[in-house]
């Protein structure tokens, strides 16, 4: 996972790295969007939810950090938010 949330993963490998089947792994991918731990974006990018998890100090962030923080914590009003916009 980068500063900011961002994270890149191939459900192929993790089911592979974990020994399950890939339809398991994309059915518990879905469970965590509609739990809203994984967030995703207009754009397909996949975020840690940072108002559950935050990687990187915010006051030390570049402006591309800062934006993923932003949506990452976009989950609807799900969780409080921890990050403030």
């Amino acid at each position: 996972m980068q500063f900011g949330n961002l994270f890149c993963l191939n459900q192929k490998n993790i089911a592979t790295d974990l020994e399950i089947s890939q339809p398991m792994v994309s059915k518990l991918f879905s469970s965590l969007k509609k739990k809203g731990v994984i967030v995703v974006d207009h754009e397909k990018n996949k975020y840690i939810n940072a108002n559950i998890f935050m990687k990187g100090l915010k006051h030390k962030s570049d402006s591309e950090t800062l934006t993923n923080l932003r949506r990452a914590s976009n989950d609807g009003g799900m969780y409080e938010p921890v990050f403030d916009q």
